[in-house]
């Protein structure tokens, strides 16, 4: 008899999701006033477009991050939220090709 991969549902040869884990009390990164936009695509792109209206200025990833966590947008939990804006913005403008609601 063939062994099966762990999680496999065993009939139809696809394996069956993970198992979500439970979420932490605290460790989320959308603050008390954070709220998503549809569309947006992410906490990080979400606190961004928020800023970004309230500010209605250029600003660098920088300054969004540190107004976004000032204003509630944000909880940071990693060492360098400052780079995972940076990330998910750049991210956004390459994969969109001049469709994305963010400039370099």
């Amino acid at each position: 008899m063939p062994k099966r991969r762990a999680g496999g549902s065993g009939t139809d040869g696809e394996a069956s999701p993970a198992p979500q884990a439970p979420a932490k009390a605290g460790r989320s990164t959308l603050g008390p006033a954070g709220t998503a936009v549809p569309g947006a695509g992410g906490i990080f792109k979400s606190a961004a477009i928020e800023v970004l209206r309230m500010d209605r200025r250029l600003m660098t990833t920088g300054e969004i991050t540190k107004l976004a966590l000032q204003r509630g947008f944000l909880k940071a939990q990693g060492k360098t939220p400052e780079a995972t804006m940076a990330s998910a913005l750049y991210t956004d403008v390459k994969r969109k090709h001049g469709t994305s609601i963010f400039t370099r």
